[in-house]
């Protein structure tokens, strides 16, 4: 959609630590450069329906809570 920005969601398996810049590099590697997210949230647990399926939108709020407001001049 125009006018957003690619972001994922990354659950940690326990004892496992990966930075963001790693990440980006990483997929940058693999991916053509538009598809490259331009926001990484590390996040404990994902939210799943009652059938397994993850709960995308309530994802997208809670990143769009973290993230900081900007100004538009």
């Amino acid at each position: 959609m125009y006018g957003q920005d690619i972001g994922v969601a990354v659950v940690l398996k326990p004892g496992q630590q990966l930075k963001g810049d790693d990440l980006k590099k990483w997929v940058s590697e693999k991916l053509a450069k538009f598809k490259v997210p331009k926001k990484i949230y590390f996040t404990e647990t994902m939210p799943k329906t009652a059938t397994g399926k993850i709960q995308r939108r309530i994802v997208a709020e809670k990143m769009q809570q973290q993230e900081s407001p900007k100004a538009k001049l």
